[in-house]
């Protein structure tokens, strides 16, 4: 029986992608990924790249100001339209041009190309390979290399000859920004060697660059209006009357189905035509014929839906580990489970979901669909019930050894394909999920706990240093803070989307000093403690920048002034004796 094959637009349908994204389920860089992949972009073809959009415009301040609309660039808009001057040169080419054979259209580049991809990410291999035989040998001109953030995007407001938006690598991989493999670019005309790319003044670097990008990719302004960048490069205004109104249409020989270059007899002609491509860029396969649907706001998602669970007699057993088992992790979509022990050994399970049974019967976990483990019965079965469907547990798949003491943590995630674990006596170590081989050492870093965000950083808590650090997955510490030692973290989770950690502390006061009275406020940026001897004790976040006024029964008040420095353990304390 021949298979039929589903248009993108079917398939975009199908997976009700839209409308997860829409309830806010999955998060914004996730979804444009999607809408590639169903668009026909890849990794794997520099000529049909994935497509992500400029979303900033101010690139000059010390501060970036994601609550304030004029810092994010007009998404309804293409990179050719978003300067009134250079947009009324390009009408006047549209209106201009007149051939019997070829259509009008606005740009002479387009969005996309495989010298685009080269462009912002030649420092890193293969690209820089690429990037030497694109150009018979040698590197491009140094002037005209990715070298300025923010000089870039003055480019595309004032060049006739360049839209370029940007690649999923612009918020994610700090590597691109930098020169490490310290390869020779060439000089610039004014003299100037090129090496790392020049950040805006509100990145203190290339991490922190690609963690504030990510954090405007999300904002609410972006959700807001993403939906209106994704109608004119994936959706209705790609083409025909509405790309006509929206001032964005391309050669076209861009557009797929636009020529097909299995008529051609030609072979000089069908040689040039598919040189062509690459040359001019593709365009992404349409996906939506009509308006693509808007985010719901914020405010109105359901952040919390509350269900009654009834917990199960032991489901499967699964044995493996020769010792007791220290700590369990599963991925945050339920496909991989990790079990570190005092064997030293991380082990590596596959979670299968079982058809459903019917309610009200359960049968024995089947014999022999599962290789033995010691991890917990009931610990492991807990996790997998799902609404009225059962998992089961494959593996181990992977037995990671490398440690040499007792495992403290582990954590994985099936998006990066990774594995992270700490011992007691062996720095963390990095494995992948499919051959279970060594990615990465931390060296030197030895922690209590350890978590894994899905795009790559990885946080940790060491107990005895008191320090919460956070890393690249390439090993770069991103930032530490300390904590006082009247403060110890019994666990922590990373947010969905990577951008926020929670962490249970317990705070330690004097020996005596019983806690009479506790309040927060309003934004739970500060702890007010009272205590049986009479003091009042506040406790904040030492980054926020407030005046802080605190009255003790009985005595004046007692006010900071604004920009006095803190203690991280308290702001005041404020004793009986005190006048």
């Amino acid at each position: 029986m021949a298979m039929v094959k589903k248009r993108p637009e079917q398939l975009l349908k199908r997976t009700q992608l839209m409308e997860r994204w829409s309830r806010w389920e999955i998060s914004n860089f996730e979804y444009l990924m999607q809408l590639n992949t169903l668009a026909g972009r890849s990794y794997n073809d520099i000529t049909q790249y994935p497509i992500f959009p400029w979303i900033l415009s101010d690139y000059k301040s010390t501060y970036l100001d994601l609550s304030n609309p004029s810092s994010y660039r007009d998404l309804s808009k293409p990179i050719g339209a978003l300067n009134d001057d250079r947009l009324k040169k390009f009408q006047e080419k549209y209106s201009s041009f007149n051939d019997p054979v070829i259509p009008k259209y606005h740009y002479d580049s387009h969005y996309s190309t495989a010298g685009t991809v080269l462009y912002y990410l030649m420092r890193v291999e293969p690209f820089t390979t690429l990037s030497v035989r694109l150009r018979g040998g040698k590197f491009d001109n140094a002037d005209r290399m990715f070298s300025d953030i923010g000089a870039t995007w003055n480019g595309f407001l004032e060049d006739m000859n360049d839209v370029k938006e940007l690649v999923p690598e612009m918020f994610y991989l700090p590597e691109i920004l930098t020169n490490d493999n310290s390869i020779d670019f060439g000089t610039t005309q004014a003299g100037d060697k090129l090496d790392s790319v020049r950040l805006p003044p509100w990145a203190e670097n290339p991490v922190d660059f690609m963690h504030k990008h990510q954090m405007a990719l999300e904002s609410e302004h972006v959700s807001a209006h993403l939906h209106e960048w994704i109608d004119l490069i994936f959706g209705y205004k790609q083409q025909g009357k509405e790309a006509i109104s929206a001032k964005k249409c391309l050669f076209y020989v861009t557009y797929e189905g636009a020529v097909d270059i299995d008529k051609i007899q030609d072979p000089v002609q069908r040689h040039a035509v598919e040189d062509q491509v690459p040359y001019f860029g593709q365009t992404p396969s349409r996906l939506l014929a009509i308006p693509h649907i808007k985010k719901i706001p914020l405010s109105d998602v359901l952040y919390m839906q509350v269900g009654i669970t009834r917990w199960r007699k032991t489901l499967e057993i699964a044995k493996g580990h020769c010792a007791l088992v220290t700590c369990l992790s599963l991925s945050p979509d339920g496909k991989d489970l990790v079990s570190g022990s005092r064997d030293t050994t991380v082990l590596i399970w596959r979670i299968h979901r079982s058809p459903r049974f019917r309610s009200g019967s359960m049968s024995e976990p089947p014999i022999g669909t599962v290789t033995p483990t010691s991890v917990s019965a009931t610990t492991a079965a807990s996790c997998f019930i799902d609404k009225n469907q059962r998992r089961r547990i494959e593996g181990p798949i992977q037995v990671i050894r490398g440690h040499v003491g007792e495992i403290i943590d582990c954590c994985v995630n099936s998006d990066l394909g990774a594995v992270a674990s700490c011992s007691s006596c062996s720095d963390i170590l990095l494995h992948s999920v499919s051959r279970g081989r060594l990615l990465r050492k931390l060296h030197g870093v030895k922690v209590d706990m350890v978590r894994m965000s899905r795009n790559g950083v990885i946080v940790m808590w060491n107990n005895s240093v008191r320090a919460l650090m956070s890393y690249s997955f390439n090993g770069i510490l991103i930032a530490r803070t300390y904590f006082p030692k009247s403060c110890s973290i019994s666990c922590m989770e990373i947010s969905f989307e990577g951008l926020s950690v929670l962490v249970f502390h317990t705070m330690r006061l004097e020996e005596g000093h019983d806690i009479t009275a506790v309040t927060m406020n309003k934004d739970n940026t500060n702890l007010l403690v009272s205590t049986s001897e009479k003091q009042l004790i506040l406790y904040t976040n030492p980054a926020v920048k407030f005046t802080t006024v605190v009255r003790r029964a009985g005595s004046k008040l007692i006010g900071l002034p604004r920009g006095t420095r803190r203690s991280r353990r308290s702001l005041a304390s404020v004793s009986s004796d005190d006048e």
